[in-house]
Parts: C-alpha cells; sequence; structure tokens
C-alpha cells in the first residue's frame, strides 16, 4: 500500500532554510547601512576640514593685509604639533579660531566623538617636505560613530577621518 504523505520526515525544511536566508538578508543590510553611515560622515568630516583650513588660511592672509605672513603677524598663530579647538567659539580671536569656528558649523566640534585638530607655520608643510610655502594649515577632523549592525560582529565604532592642507604663497 503506498504512502499518503510523499515527503515523510522533510516537513519544515521550508522554514529553517528561508530563516537562514532571512539571517544573511539582514545581515547584509545591516553591513551596507554602517558602511553608507561611515561613508555619509566621512564626506561630512572631508567638507569640514576643507572649510576649516580655508578659513584659517583665508584669515591670516588679512591678517597680514595680503602681504607677507610670519608666525609673529598679529592674529596669526603657528602650531608645530597638532593643537585642538576649544569649545563655544563665537568670535574668533586668530585665524585658527575662525577655521575652529568653520569646523563647528560644519557640525564638528572638539569634544565627545569628535575632534578637530590644527597645524600651521610657515616654510616647508610637513605634508609637502621641500615646497616653501608663506603660511601652511593642516586641518584634522576625527569622528567615532557607533555602528549599529556591525556591533554584533565586535565592531562598536568606526573611526572616519578628514584632513584638509592649504597654505598662501609668497608675496613677491
Amino acid at each position: 500500500m503506498p504512502s499518503k504523505h510523499k515527503f515523510g520526515n522533510e516537513r519544515g525544511q521550508t522554514a529553517v532554510m528561508f530563516t537562514i536566508a532571512l539571517l544573511v538578508i539582514f545581515g547584509a543590510v545591516g553591513l551596507v547601512v554602517d558602511i553608507g553611515w561611515a561613508y555619509y560622515r566621512k564626506q561630512a568630516a572631508q567638507s569640514a576640514a576643507d572649510a576649516a583650513a580655508m578659513s584659517a588660511a583665508l584669515a591670516a592672509y588679512a591678517s597680514a593685509g595680503g602681504g607677507s605672513i610670519n608666525c609673529a603677524t598679529p592674529h596669526v598663530v603657528c602650531y608645530a604639533t597638532e593643537t585642538g579647538c576649544a569649545t563655544g567659539i563665537t568670535t574668533p580671536a586668530n585665524n585658527i579660531e575662525s577655521g575652529c569656528l568653520y569646523a563647528q558649523t560644519n557640525g564638528f566640534t572638539n569634544s565627545g566623538n569628535q575632534r578637530v585638530t590644527f597645524q600651521s607655520g610657515v616654510g616647508a608643510a610637513p605634508s609637502a617636505p621641500g615646497v616653501t610655502i608663506g603660511y601652511w594649515v593642516v586641518a584634522r577632523v576625527t569622528e567615532r560613530i557607533p555602528q549599529l549592525f556591525s556591533a554584533v560582529l565586535g565592531n562598536p565604532t568606526a573611526l572616519v577621518s578628514a584632513r584638509a592642507a592649504t597654505g598662501t604663497r609668497q608675496a613677491s
């Protein structure tokens, strides 16, 4: 006599396979969300670094009246090592604070998970040895962003960073 059940003990396999496939799909979607958010924050950090470096260099140029800039020029600051921005700047007292204000306007402050630093000087910039620039500024913006889905895999945060360097040419 033939059996009524054609598949025997194979009942429920669809549910198991569907559950496994769903876990893989959610994992892939989570990874895409985390990477997409990190990419977005990286672009925002780069915009803030670009604006901050350009603002600091332009403020130095304006302080020198378009002439030669040196570290003794009023309202021009030179930092041989990376120096963090002060928080809560509303009226900049020097060119670096002007850059800090622009980073702050773009959503990056030197607090919490974010860090905004500057390095500046005259002569050869550390990023361009051998090239003499009238006055150079390097702005760095970093942020630790929490991971939503990758935290399950052991990565609770991701570090995004951006760097911008600019300078003013020497007066002729």
